[in-house]
């Protein structure tokens, strides 16, 4: 299995990387942002001082989903589930 990855969807075009990793930092190491338009997989890695028992992703997605990013509401998801 590879590496846990959300997906973000719905920030403002002029988010930047910076922006996205200051926002989802908290949930993991960022091994790799990939940034489309207006979406953007974010591949985590757990942070094992902080999340030793979570799921990066999920903890993420549930803490995330709905909040804004530069005065604009996301979408955050696990990347590869059915929804």
């Amino acid at each position: 299995m590879g590496d846990p990855q959300i997906y973000v969807r719905g920030f403002p075009k002029y988010t930047s990387e910076e922006d996205l990793k200051t926002a989802f930092g908290a949930y993991g190491e960022i091994k790799e942002i990939r940034m489309i338009r207006d979406y953007a997989f974010i591949v985590l890695t757990p942070n094992i001082k902080v999340f030793e028992n979570d799921d990066c992703c999920g903890k993420a997605v549930e803490e995330m989903n709905g909040k804004d990013i530069n005065d604009q509401r996301v979408r955050v998801e696990v990347a590869g589930q059915p929804k």
